[in-house]
């Protein structure tokens, strides 16, 4: 979340302190608005399974394609090759498979 402030403001000091400040604030909001919207449904899922699985599949699809933009940014700026690129989807690969047996 650093890096695209950090290449905006060309300030790491501002970069952090900016992500710091979002991030620490976007969890906490979301959550009220979750909370807001499960009261407002009675907290109930029932009858309404396909639309979280939506929901989720594509927040997971997004927050996939920004951490893979971010980590080629990332990977480009100081390491290049091929390395990281393989760490990264074997780690990918070993919570896939985590999940597949613990599930």
């Amino acid at each position: 979340m650093s890096l695209p402030l950090y290449l905006a403001l060309k300030s790491r000091i501002y970069a952090i302190l900016w992500a710091s400040l979002l991030g620490g604030l976007s969890q906490p909001v979301g959550a009220g608005i979750a909370a807001l919207g499960m009261r407002h449904g009675g907290g109930k899922v029932i009858g309404h399974e396909w639309g979280y699985g939506i929901l989720f599949a594509v927040t997971s699809g997004v927050m996939c394609s920004v951490g893979l933009q971010l980590f080629s940014q990332a990977a480009g700026l100081h390491h290049g090759g091929r390395v990281p690129f393989v760490w990264a989807f074997l780690g990918m690969g070993v919570v896939g498979v985590s999940f597949g047996v613990a599930g």
